[in-house]
């Protein structure tokens, strides 16, 4: 009779996991981590207004065209964990394996056919070797060249030694099916794992810099994980996220004959879900899998005048596509 009233309170306990999820893993352990990114969108639709002083004009029949941005990047960096404490290594070295990107524009329509070559990103800082030292006094990390390596100063600015995930981590421990909530800023993190990786394509200029600045600013939303279980030493974490940003350049397009002036609005949406891969034994990622839907709607509007003609011109384009981030180690 004990044991049958003792049974619902032993199979309660089995079922109770708890799970203190922190980033600790031993040192002298070397990961090989590879991030792969992956943005496809496709224009779906598009509207064109045009006026002449203040009476719109018919618009133009230049036939449907077809329009595809796709963008891939990878990141490999090999990390050393020299020394770890309080959640951090305190001590890292990190060895960049292979820092690219590849940016497509596919266009097709009628007497327009592109067969352009990916445009290829690269970094000064792929095959070079940094060492990260964290200073208690300054809370912050010094970076320099580790060994024999050298390097342009600048190529140091704005690295980040965290590039292991611990944005997801619940700050206290939880039990499974619990859930915590984050700040949409953990995307910006995930988007650029390690800090500024320095890629750069032909013809980038300072433009690109404010573009990923003004991205990161205005992202909002809301991104929850939720611990779904923990089985054979792994915790998985459920990712959900809703987010949405906007960026807005502005172009003055004028000369001696015209003064016009443009703007360029960008609103990007994601609805993402996927799951982290935490190792409880080893405590660090083993992981990560997280893929959705990416929205990005483009508004141009022009104004300006010349010999004494006013016109405004106020293009939007729509883009449906999909979004993904792959992370492994090994």
């Amino acid at each position: 009779m004990k044991l049958l009233l003792l049974t619902p309170v032993f199979l309660l306990a089995l079922t109770h996991q708890a799970a203190d999820l922190v980033f600790a893993p031993e040192a002298g352990t070397t990961l090989t981590k590879t991030f792969r990114q992956d943005f496809e969108v496709e224009l779906i639709d598009q509207e064109l207004v045009f006026t002449i002083n203040g009476e719109e004009q018919p618009e133009p029949d230049g036939g449907e065209f077809e329009l595809v941005l796709k963008e891939h990047e990878t990141i490999t960096i090999t990390d050393e964990y020299i020394a770890v404490e309080g959640g951090r290594a305190t001590q890292l070295r990190r060895t960049y394996d292979e820092l690219t990107t590849l940016s497509t524009q596919e266009i097709s329509g009628p007497e327009i056919e592109s067969d352009a070559e990916p445009e290829k990103g690269e970094s000064e800082l792929e095959g070079t070797t940094v060492l990260f030292q964290w200073s208690e006094d300054d809370e912050e990390y010094a970076v320099e060249f580790s060994g024999d390596d050298e390097g342009d100063e600048e190529l140091l600015e704005d690295l980040d030694a965290d590039a292991d995930l611990t944005w997801f981590l619940p700050d206290d421990e939880v039990d499974v099916g619990d859930s915590w909530e984050l700040e949409a800023s953990v995307f910006a993190l995930l988007s650029s794992p390690g800090g500024d990786s320095k890629v750069e394509r032909p013809g980038d200029d300072d433009t690109e810099d404010a573009f990923g600045e003004q991205f990161d600013e205005n992202l909002s939303g809301d991104v929850t994980c939720t611990l779904s279980e923990i089985e054979e030493g792994v915790a998985v974490i459920r990712i959900e996220m809703e987010l949405e940003t906007t960026v807005e350049e502005e172009d003055d397009m004028g000369g001696e004959e015209a003064d016009v002036t443009s703007t360029s609005t960008y609103s990007f949406t994601f609805e993402l879900e996927g799951e982290l891969r935490w190792n409880v034994e080893a405590n660090h990622a083993d992981g990560l899998s997280l893929s959705g839907d990416a929205g990005l709607e483009l508004v141009n509007e022009q104004e300006g005048s010349s010999q004494n003609v006013d016109f405004e011109v106020r293009s939007v384009q729509t883009f449906e596509g999909s979004l993904s981030f792959e992370f492994e180690t090994e």
